[in-house]
C-alpha cells in the first residue's frame, strides 16, 4: 500500500490507469459523434434523430459521474492512524459515511456487496443525491483500485 501517493494534503489523488483513460476517450468520441450526427441531420432537414437524442442523456450521465472528470479537490480523506480502520471520507467538505472494513493486510473491504449507493450516506443525515452518490461511489472505487488499496474479498451479508 502506498498511502503517501494516494493522499496528498488530505486530497484523494487517483493513480494512473490507462484503461480508464482510454474508456473516457471512447465515451467522449461517441458523445461528440452522436451530437454531431444530430446537428448535421437537423441542418439537412432529416428529423429522424430520435435514437441519438435518446442516447445523449446516458452519455451525459456517464461523463458526469466518471472519476476522471471529477475535481480531485472535492474529495478528501483522513486516516489518523494510517489505516482504513480510522478512514473518513469527505465530499465538498461534508463527511461521507462509507460502510467498510479493514482486512488483515490493511486494505479496504466493502461491508456490503460492491460500491452500491446504499453503502454511502452523509454523516449529518442529509440525503445524497442520485448523481452525487454515483460520483462518490465511482471516485472512491477508482481511487482504491488505481492505488492498490482495495481487497477483493467475498463478504457475507
Amino acid at each position: 500500500m502506498n498511502l503517501e501517493k494516494a493522499i496528498v494534503n488530505n486530497k484523494m489523488r487517483l493513480g494512473i490507469d490507462i484503461g480508464a483513460v482510454i474508456s473516457l476517450i471512447i465515451i467522449w468520441v461517441l458523445f461528440l459523434g452522436i451530437t454531431g450526427m444530430i446537428v448535421i441531420c437537423v441542418m439537412d432537414g432529416d428529423y429522424n434523430v430520435m435514437p441519438g437524442v435518446i442516447s445523449l442523456p446516458a452519455f451525459v450521465f456517464v461523463l458526469l459521474t466518471n472519476p476522471l472528470m471529477q475535481n480531485p479537490g472535492n474529495f478528501e480523506a483522513t486516516m489518523p492512524d494510517g489505516t482504513f480502520r480510522t478512514f473518513k471520507m469527505f465530499y465538498k467538505k461534508k463527511e461521507v459515511i462509507v460502510e467498510h472494513e479493514c482486512n488483515d493486510e490493511g486494505k479496504f473491504v466493502m461491508v456490503k456487496s460492491g460500491f452500491q449507493l446504499e453503502n454511502f450516506s452523509y454523516a449529518d443525515g442529509s440525503e445524497i443525491g442520485y448523481v452525487t452518490g454515483f460520483k462518490i461511489s465511482n471516485y472512491l472505487e477508482q481511487w482504491l483500485k488505481s492505488n492498490d488499496l482495495i481487497a477483493f474479498e467475498k463478504r457475507e451479508n
